[in-house]
């Protein structure tokens, strides 16, 4: 489904969107969304997708929640990493492989900013059986040499990932007694 003001980049893949159409489909203002593309490097190949909308809306989500801006950036690298340690990105092409790839769904086998299904619980500190992440001889580093592997980059995912849940359990008494006070006053026709 397009979302409001998208339209088709000439000579590309998909459909894109523009500033003004991404801020609507965010439901914030330009300068906001803007900050946000900015501050966490967000990538756009000519326009935004609905990807995009996706990962800002989570962004905005976190940071409503109470969660600092350095956890979210954390936990935006440390996504990304791991993802491309299991390759994903090389089913999206472009610079804005995941922002594209970014889903609106949850669960207990999904990351959290991407929405991406690793194919079992991101608790349980593996990744999908079957899968073979091992480095093979023909690559020009052996893997312990580059220091990433993908179970060490899930460790670091998690660290970042319990930090950012924990805050979103202590935060929400919080939030729903704004929003209840928020109908009341609303309610009053203040």
């Amino acid at each position: 489904m397009l979302l409001h003001g998208v339209t088709e980049i000439k000579g590309g893949k998909g459909c894109f969107m523009k500033i003004r159409a991404l801020a609507k489909a965010v439901g914030k203002s330009v300068p906001y969304v803007t900050t946000v593309i900015k501050r966490y490097g967000l990538v756009s190949n000519g326009g935004f997708s609905d990807g995009h909308v996706v990962l800002i809306k989570k962004i905005t989500a976190l940071a409503i929640c109470g969660v600092p801006a350095k956890d979210i950036e954390q936990l935006l690298a440390r996504e990304r990493k791991l993802l491309e340690l299991m390759r994903v990105d090389s089913l999206h092409p472009g610079a804005d492989w995941f922002e594209a790839l970014c889903v609106m769904r949850s669960g207990a086998t999904r990351l959290l900013l991407s929405g991406y299904d690793i194919g079992t619980d991101v608790t349980a500190k593996i990744i999908q059986p079957g899968l073979d992440f091992i480095e093979r001889d023909q690559e020009l580093f052996k893997s312990h040499e580059m220091g990433s592997d993908v179970l060490c980059a899930l460790d670091y995912y998690l660290q970042s990932y319990k930090r950012i849940t924990e805050r979103l359990r202590g935060e929400m008494p919080v939030i729903e007694s704004a929003i209840k006070w928020s109908h009341e006053v609303l309610a009053q026709g203040r």
